[in-house]
């Protein structure tokens, strides 16, 4: 097993800005939350568009630039714990939003995938588990998240990790629906199927829909 850093920051981009983040073995999903950027391998390399709610997966020597309209981006990273993360940046501002250690098997490829799953005032995503580590964050509404025994309030911002094979609930306020987003780290068996295991319970409308982004193989 290896260790490996799992990480999601909040990247705001001014116009004209951009950044490039040189950790070589590093993986990366990118949501563009506000305004729109380009993505790629490079300052000599072509950048691949990302509008609003939209999503990219850029792979080691990773340039983020905006145009006339800047951008607010989450970046999700994972990338082996002995490698620092080396940053040269215009115009950029980063946030941490949660990093945790995790340990994944060696030389193993692995799915990367980005979802999101919106709730109802008042809804539940019942009681489930993912087999891989995940990071998430809510983007809008107010949820309680219960892990185990745990049960913790997030507003928009609040990030939290969930263990491969913890049981989650998430509950959305009655005031208002929420959005909620997650990277997760998978099994490669999975691409293209559901990733959620729930727990029998009965009545109810079912599981919230998770809407895909991202589900693309890895090389740790």
């Amino acid at each position: 097993m290896t260790s490996y850093r799992f990480s999601l920051h909040e990247d705001r981009i001014a116009p004209g800005g951009w950044v490039e983040i040189a950790t070589p073995a590093a993986n990366r999903v990118i949501y563009c939350v506000e305004g729109s950027l380009g993505v790629g391998g490079g300052s000599l390399g072509d950048l691949d568009p990302v509008a609003r709610d939209e999503a990219a997966l850029a792979m080691g020597l990773t340039r983020m630039e905006t145009g006339h309209d800047g951008a607010l981006v989450l970046r999700w990273e994972l990338a082996p714990a002995d490698q620092p993360e080396e940053v040269e940046e215009a115009g950029c501002t980063t946030g941490l939003l949660m990093e945790r250690t995790i340990e994944l098997p060696e030389e193993e490829e692995r799915l990367m995938r980005l979802d999101a799953v919106a709730l109802e005032a008042g809804a539940e995503d019942p009681t489930h588990i993912i087999p891989g580590p995940s990071l998430r964050v809510l983007a809008s509404g107010a949820v309680s998240v219960a892990l185990g025994q745990r049960t913790t309030p997030h507003r928009p911002g609040g990030a939290w990790f969930v263990k491969e094979g913890e049981e989650a609930v998430v509950t959305a306020e009655d005031t208002e629906p929420a959005l909620t987003f997650r990277v997760a780290i998978l099994p490669t068996s999975l691409k293209g199927e559901s990733a959620l295991f729930y727990a029998e319970k009965g009545g109810g409308d079912g599981p919230p829909p998770a809407r895909v982004y991202v589900d693309r193989e890895i090389a740790l």
